[in-house]
């Protein structure tokens, strides 16, 4: 996978983010630092976006979806 920050915007992909991506099998995770600190997780394939859940160490997962 690869992750960054975005310093002053939210984590989500930006426009740049989703068209430098290099491979559709990286786990692309962005942390966000605009407000309170928020990491979050996304696959990107062929422009689409799709968030992936990200689950504490410690917690177990309830659902696959």
């Amino acid at each position: 996978g690869v992750f960054h920050s975005h310093p002053t915007s939210a984590a989500y992909p930006s426009p740049t983010d989703v068209e430098a991506d290099l491979d559709p099998a990286w786990l692309n995770v962005i942390v966000s630092l605009a407000d309170a600190p928020e990491v979050r997780a996304f696959w990107i394939r062929d422009g689409n976006v799709a968030e992936e859940a990200l689950i504490p160490v410690g917690e177990e997962r309830t659902s696959f979806f």
